[in-house]
C-alpha cells in the first residue's frame, strides 16, 4: 500500500489499495501527517494530568446529555473479562483513553476526560456482546444507528488493533478533505480510512 497516489481520495471498492471490499475514503495523509496542538494552557495541563488517570472516575456514570441505543455488536473472546485501563492516549494526536470496569466499558475524550460512550459488556460463551450503548447525543448527528458503528470503531481499533475504516455521518459532505478533517479531529491517527454507514454495515457483515 506504499505506492499510491497522495491526498485525501476516495477509493473504490475494487481498488487495488483498498483493503476493505467496500468504498471507502483514503485519509491517510492526513490522519498520519497531521499534528494536534492547543493553545490553550488548561487544555494541555487537563491532557497530561489524564495520562496518569485509571478511569475510576467514569464507575457508574453516563455520558453527558445521554441516549441509549441497542446493539448487535460481538466479537469472539475467550480471555479474562476486560477490566482496568484498556487504552491510554500517548500522544495530542490520540484523540481516545478506554477502560473498562464492572462489565461496563467507557470510552472518553483524552484531551478532555469528557465520557462519550458507556457500553454494557455480556461475556457468552467465547463470545463478548455489547447489548447496550450509553451516548452523548449530539455524538449520532440524528443518526442513532450509526453510534454502534462508532463503538465497533473505538473497540477494533483500540482493543483489538485492527484497520477499520471510521463511521462517517450522512451530514458530512462527500468530500476526502472534510472527511480527512473531520476524522483527525475525532479519532486522530486512527482516522486512515473512512467510510459512510451504508459501507461501514457491509465491511461489518463480511468481516
Amino acid at each position: 500500500m506504499e505506492d499510491r497516489e497522495t491526498g485525501p481520495r476516495w477509493l473504490s471498492a475494487n481498488a487495488a489499495d483498498n483493503p476493505f471490499g467496500v468504498d471507502v475514503f483514503d485519509c491517510r495523509e492526513v490522519a498520519l501527517g497531521s499534528m494536534s496542538t492547543t493553545m490553550d494552557r488548561s487544555i494541555a495541563e487537563t491532557y497530561n494530568a489524564l495520562r496518569e488517570g485509571d478511569g475510576r472516575v467514569h464507575i457508574g456514570k453516563h455520558p453527558p446529555d445521554c441516549a441509549e441505543v441497542h446493539s448487535l455488536l460481538m466479537v469472539p473472546f475467550d480471555g479474562a473479562p476486560l477490566e482496568g485501563v484498556l487504552h491510554l492516549a500517548a500522544e495530542m494526536e490520540d484523540k481516545w483513553d478506554i477502560f473498562a470496569y464492572e462489565d461496563v466499558l467507557y470510552a472518553a475524550r483524552s484531551w478532555t476526560g469528557t465520557l462519550s460512550y458507556a457500553v454494557d459488556l455480556l461475556y457468552r460463551e467465547g463470545q463478548l456482546l455489547m447489548p447496550l450503548i450509553h451516548y452523548g447525543r449530539d455524538l449520532a448527528f440524528g443518526q442513532p444507528e450509526i453510534v454502534e458503528r462508532q463503538v465497533e470503531f473505538l473497540a477494533g481499533t483500540y482493543l483489538w488493533n485492527t484497520l477499520m475504516p471510521f463511521p462517517i455521518p450522512a451530514v458530512l459532505p462527500s468530500d476526502p478533505v472534510q472527511v480527512s478533517l473531520y476524522g483527525f479531529s475525532n479519532y486522530g491517527r486512527a482516522a486512515q480510512f473512512g467510510a459512510y454507514l451504508d459501507s461501514s454495515q457491509k465491511y461489518n457483515n463480511a468481516r
